[in-house]
């Protein structure tokens, strides 16, 4: 079994010559690292504080957790029957194919995150809207009385 990894990849690659088959795989850390990067970025664009990007992260950490049972994204491309072996077309399928499982992981996260966080969000904002509407009864009852 041989094993490729190009400069500058998150990807390496297991060939097995003799069964034909060509195996992509991604670390789980990387989507961990890209699911952080574009939370703080969505943060930072909202100018909101470092801290809740923590708090946040860690909700991150978690989904990634259960959104990957395995520490890998794999995907491995086999020959089929008939077709004539190309190891650098193989490369480029598995390539393709392991990128879909990465991009489609880290989509559901960010769902499950934003779904997370602005539920959260809509609770605040529903304490907030509900202390300033008691404050604005309580204001009109002394108003009422002076």
């Amino acid at each position: 079994m041989k094993k490729v990894h190009k400069n500058n990849s998150m990807i390496t690659y297991f060939i097995d010559e003799e069964s034909k088959c060509i195996t992509a795989v991604i670390p789980v850390t990387e989507l961990t690292q890209d699911v952080h990067h574009t939370i703080q970025k969505s943060l930072n664009k909202n100018n909101t504080g470092g801290n809740i990007y923590i708090h946040k992260a860690y909700i991150a950490n978690d989904l990634v957790r259960t959104r990957c049972n395995s520490s890998y994204i794999k995907a491995t491309v086999r020959l089929s029957q008939g077709d004539k072996y190309d190891e650098s077309e193989g490369m480029q399928i598995a390539c393709k194919k392991v990128l879909v499982k990465y991009y489609n992981f880290k989509r559901k996260i960010l769902l499950d995150f934003s779904q997370q966080y602005l539920t959260q969000w809509m609770k605040d904002i529903y304490l907030e809207t509900e202390y300033a509407t008691n404050r604005y009864v309580n204001f009109l009852a002394e108003y009422d009385k002076a």
